[in-house]
């Protein structure tokens, strides 16, 4: 080794020469002797001293290859590496002329370890530095499968992933989830109310926290199941059991009794047909006569409808129930001819035309019955809806609630024969919906204040029900537009005003994405209808108020408001 004023004597016993280096101060070198040219003179030759220049080493996953360099610097190349001390991850090798690490480790784990590395010279040098290698179990979605879920019941699941470096980060990354639920990036929950039957299936994908990032992918599906709805017919008051407190004639095509404020239970022989009075709705004695008809022999049934059951409820002297009753009529699931029992629906028949108009009808298909309140006694009969359509499969979502609809002659087909469930819906048409489902009359005369309902015009007659019901109000500047497509946020409006919302409590938009594009004027009819479950969130939490509603999806909103006042 020099330092600064060290002498150094030639090996030859020549005469001794002062060899002065001037080394830097900051500089330590170590040099050596490789021989004297002249007299009173050496030349040294300065080698850096060796150094591993890497300080730590990136993480492995379990499974999966693996590279990784050792540096160094200093010294004569080429280098030889070693591992002295510790061990190598199980899997992995250090190749010693190149210092590279390489494999595939089999488990994780830490493994802390000892480098060294030594040069070509003479005599050798060496250095040494301490490394540590972390491998993580590799990152996979551990959940298997979703549970179903049901329309419009409230729907949590849970995904889950092992390995790699939390925290995850959850999305849906192919398909679509079904509509009404959304997934949380950051636990992984998914969690809405599910708005239409079907199966979903789509792929999530997890990211971990690592650099780079780790990711995994699994498939689901969630299979969705219409609404299983039970709702109570109007309030009625408890009955005694099946006639009960009433003296009955003899058994015969009419069964007439006397009902008195004790009310009772009116039963046809084989139980085809069931009136039942609750207490307190004939203050006095009252004979009522209960006389079931023959389906072929309903007359002017309307177009496209066929009997299944009829029959005519009387009183002496026209006495009317000042509370309401609950007819049950039997029904043959053979005349369904494969149709689906949502496509019945009880008729009332008007006293001064003959006409029929829906008035209701909870099916029971598991005894064969349709149960209706009724609030006046006269004819009645069950009809069937039996037209039908070949494109109803393309919303499977919704067919039931079109079922409901079409039995209550609230729909329609087309002109073309098809009923159109993808169509789009006026203004004008679903404030006819809105009529028929509120069982108003609509009115043949009557004056409005809009400008563009012609008075001839085959919609007219229900815009003045429902102007005058309080359930539609204008686009402005005194136009109705009744052929303009009703947005959502309109449909909802005009949901909400209907009488059975009365005691509905609205529901915050603050979980959906759009809510601040909600218009102010709709704000708390949109709020009441999602709040009663008429109005569901579409696919990423969106209400899209501006965008327009189609056949099937005004049918759902209607057919959920006629089960929400127990009238289907």
């Amino acid at each position: 080794s020099v330092t600064p004023e060290h002498a150094v004597t030639d090996s030859l016993g020549q005469a001794s020469a002062q060899l002065t280096a001037t080394v830097a101060a900051t500089a330590q070198v170590t040099a050596s002797v490789v021989g004297i040219t002249q007299g009173n003179s050496a030349e040294v030759a300065f080698v850096p001293p060796l150094a591993i220049a890497t300080t730590s080493l990136p993480g492995a996953v379990a499974g999966q290859g693996y590279t990784a360099g050792l540096a160094a610097q200093g010294g004569t190349p080429p280098y030889t590496w070693s591992v002295t001390s510790g061990a190598l991850p199980e899997g992995l090798t250090l190749d010693p002329s190149t210092g590279a690490i390489t494999g595939t480790p089999t488990a994780p784990g830490t493994s802390a370890f000892t480098v060294t590395v030594r040069d070509s010279s003479s005599p050798t040098l060496t250095a040494t530095t301490p490394l540590s290698v972390v491998v993580t179990a590799p990152l996979t979605v551990t959940t298997s499968a979703l549970p179903a879920s049901t329309v419009g019941v409230p729907y949590t699941a849970g995904l889950a992933a092992q390995g790699g470096t939390p925290p995850y980060t959850w999305s849906v990354t192919g398909g679509a989830l079904p509509e009404g639920l959304t997934l949380d990036p950051s636990t992984g929950a998914i969690t809405g109310m599910p708005t239409a039957p079907g199966t979903s299936a789509f792929t999530v994908t997890v990211r971990d926290s690592s650099s780079p990032a780790l990711t995994a992918s699994a498939p689901f599906t969630v299979a969705t199941s219409p609404a299983v709805v039970a709702f109570t017919p109007a309030p009625v008051s408890p009955s005694p059991p099946l006639l009960a407190g009433i003296t009955t004639t003899q058994p015969s095509a009419t069964v007439s009794v006397t009902v008195g404020p004790r009310g009772g239970s009116i039963v046809t022989p084989r139980r085809t047909v069931a009136l039942e009075i609750p207490a307190g709705a004939f203050a006095s004695a009252t004979e009522v006569a209960v006389t079931p008809k023959s389906p072929t022999r309903v007359p002017a049934a309307p177009r496209g409808f066929a009997a299944l059951a009829a029959v005519v409820i009387t009183t002496a002297h026209g006495a009317e129930p000042s509370k309401p009753v609950r007819l049950i009529l039997e029904f043959d699931p053979a005349a369904l001819n494969g149709l689906s029992p949502s496509r019945l629906g009880v008729y009332v028949q008007s006293s001064s035309t003959g006409a029929w108009r829906w008035v209701g009808g909870v099916v029971n298909a598991a005894d064969d019955t349709v149960t209706v309140t009724l609030s006046h006694l006269s004819t009645y009969a069950l009809f069937m809806n039996r037209v039908r359509f070949s494109d109803l499969a393309k919303t499977p979502w919704a067919r039931t609630a079109v079922d409901e609809l079409l039995g209550a002659g609230i729909v329609k087909g087309t002109a073309s024969g098809k009923f159109d469930p993808l169509g789009s819906v006026t203004r004008a048409e679903f404030t006819k919906m809105l009529v028929l489902a509120d069982g108003l009359e609509p009115l043949a005369s009557g004056s409005l204040p809009f400008t563009d309902v012609a008075r001839s015009a085959w919609y007219a007659p229900y815009v003045r029900a429902a102007y005058r019901a309080g359930l539609v109000g204008g686009v402005g500047a005194g136009r109705f537009a009744p052929d303009a497509v009703v947005t959502r946020a309109q449909a909802a409006v005009m949901l909400s005003r209907l009488p059975g919302m009365g005691a509905v409590a609205g529901q915050s938009l603050s979980a959906f994405r759009d809510a601040k594009k909600v218009p102010g004027w709709a704000v708390t009819g949109m709020e009441k209808s999602v709040g009663a479950g008429l109005v569901h969130g579409l696919p990423g939490a969106r209400l899209d108020p501006q965008g327009g509603t189609g056949r099937a999806q005004a049918a759902l909103m209607i057919a959920r408001y006629l089960h929400l006042v127990g009238r289907v």
